[in-house]
């Protein structure tokens, strides 16, 4: 896990998710730079500064875990159904998305490029209905009762738009052991959230093989995590 000095920005890269460079990791405020501005929309509001996400020069080739913290201050009076994270292309920012915890004041999402990166309130994007792209779980084992191993599994996946989402984990008999979301309302964009390891009682699950399931809408989707104690 790599954090900026503040703390609001973390990133979370899976085991060989690098490939080449030099090595050096970071995570810098960024500036727009004299006589090159960034277009900016109309319905885009930014809250908070933005920050490049620096690898020296390696590709990810597994998804990374972006986490994204504000403040009441940055915040204002946006509203926090429509924050999403956007990435810096071309001179435009493209949306990202974002898994939204207003209690936390954080959004969480997974990113499969690095570059420079903001929070926005994105006035112009709907919430509410429809569809699930790709769905991965990094690590695929965790250790929740503490081990070498990693003590939560980021679950990520994409919506091509809005959708009422749920996410459920199943043990391999079909018993369901938790319900991490159920029919929230979410935008586009690319989703990240994690699970410790623990049942609805908040007791850590059993060895084992356990089934994350995505629905929204009619699709679904499911991955196929393992728990080791």
């Amino acid at each position: 896990m790599l954090s900026n000095a503040s703390g609001s920005v973390e990133l979370y890269f899976p085991p060989n998710a690098l490939q080449g460079g030099s090595g050096e990791i970071a995570i810098r405020p960024w500036l727009v730079a004299a006589g090159k501005p960034v277009v900016q929309e109309t319905d885009l509001t930014q809250v908070g500064p933005a920050y490049e996400l620096d690898a020296g020069g390696a590709a990810l080739r597994k998804p990374a875990t972006l986490s994204w913290r504000y403040t009441p201050v940055q915040l204002g009076g946006a509203d926090t159904r429509k924050l999403g994270l956007f990435r810096l292309e071309n001179g435009q920012w493209q949306r990202v998305g974002g898994l939204v915890d207003p209690a936390a004041r954080q959004v969480r999402t997974a990113v499969d490029e690095l570059g420079v990166y903001a929070l926005f309130e994105d006035t112009g994007t709907a919430v509410g209905s429809l569809a699930i792209e790709s769905l991965d779980c990094q690590p695929r084992a965790f250790a929740p009762a503490g081990g070498d191993l990693r003590g939560q599994t980021d679950i990520s996946f994409g919506l091509s738009g809005p959708a009422d989402v749920t996410v459920r984990i199943y043990n391999t008999s079909g018993r369901l052991e938790k319900v991490l979301l159920r029919d929230a309302p979410l935008a586009p964009g690319s989703i990240s959230l994690s699970w410790d390891g623990k049942d609805e009682d908040h007791r850590v699950v059993a060895s084992g093989l356990y089934i994350v399931v995505v629905s929204a809408g009619g699709a679904r989707r499911e991955q196929v995590v393992a728990v080791v104690r």
